[in-house]
């Protein structure tokens, strides 16, 4: 880790008393709160000024464990993995950090009241509604929104669709093409959710593995061993190659800044998606959005939450060996 990442994180630790083994899954940088899990699947808010911990919910211990999580201030939406042996089993809960209450926005459960095995999904949050895909038939989902304020649900799309992602103004996600397996994007307006055209830059076939986006940012991996990040603004797209080690397998991207975060199943990795240097981070886990990046860590024997801001940071012009 640069000197100057160490000391910003150093400068932004908070010590989270009576938690042991907090996994830190999404954050928020406008209320300054970390979302994670700790002992037996405890869902928890934690606010990164004080190290305040409210538990969100305490989930059983039967369950596989939090496959995935999305927050806009103040609905925290995770996917409750229920099984053990089936990762197709799930349930896709809400919660409001103001009313510190929970919804049930939707179960895995076919139409025929069957499940689609090992078919996994990740909802993203906007300003008010969580949008994921639902399983409809063992061939076709549908791409749902969730609005908050009516408790309505409304369908965007159905298919051979992949999970929504958000970047700049709008909500987009890929369908499979006629391209060889590619897809394509299709974009709807963040705000309105009403059906955009995609612009030329963005119109390209793609292969998608995981994806991600940001206020500048598409960024994928068609291959689980580089990363495409696209800017939004110029269209320009930049591949990065992971070290081909076997310990960084590229999946499930954040992204700050310019800065690139995924877990790799035994790495957590950082790298600046404008030179492609970067570093692994010592140790625990790490989430990334909007200008903050924090990582959980030990301190003097209590777990802590560090944070940092790339727009603060110098580009990473080097890697340490």
């Amino acid at each position: 880790m640069p000197a100057s990442w160490a000391a910003a994180f150093a400068g932004r630790t908070i010590a989270i008393r009576g938690v042991t083994g907090f996994g830190v899954q999404a954050v928020d940088p406008v209320s300054n709160y970390a979302y994670g899990t700790y002992g037996n699947f405890r869902v928890a808010a934690i606010d990164l000024s004080t190290g305040a911990v409210t538990v969100a919910a305490e989930l059983p211990s039967t369950i596989a464990g939090i496959a995935s999580m999305s927050v806009d201030d103040p609905w925290l939406v995770w996917v409750e993995a229920d099984s053990q042996s089936d990762l197709g089993l799930w349930k896709i809960v809400a919660w409001n950090r103001l009313t510190q209450t929970t919804r049930t926005l939707a179960t895995s459960q076919l139409p025929d009241g069957t499940d689609f095995a090992n078919f996994v999904t990740a909802p993203v949050v906007g300003s008010d509604y969580a949008a994921w895909l639902q399983p409809v038939s063992h061939s076709v989902v549908e791409l749902r929104v969730y609005k908050f304020d009516t408790n309505t649900v409304s369908v965007l799309d159905r298919g051979m669709i992949g999970s929504p992602i958000l970047m700049g103004r709008y909500l987009a996600w890929p369908k499979l093409s006629s391209l060889g397996g590619q897809s394509v994007l299709s974009l709807a307006d963040s705000s309105t959710l009403a059906s955009v055209r995609t612009p030329p830059a963005l119109a390209s076939p793609l292969k998608v593995m995981f994806a991600t986006g940001s206020s500048n940012y598409l960024v994928w991996t068609p291959d689980g061993h580089s990363w495409s990040a696209q800017r939004l603004d110029d269209g320009a797209i930049r591949t990065l190659i992971v070290p081909s080690d076997g310990r960084h397998f590229a999946q499930y991207p954040m992204v700050a800044g310019s800065d690139l975060v995924w877990w790799s199943g035994g790495y957590t990795t950082l790298v600046d998606l404008q030179t492609g240097n970067g570093f692994d981070f010592g140790g625990g886990s790490a989430a990334a959005a909007g200008d903050l990046v924090v990582v959980t860590g030990l301190q003097n024997g209590h777990e802590t939450l560090s944070s940092a801001s790339p727009s603060t940071e110098t580009s990473i012009s080097s890697c340490n060996r």
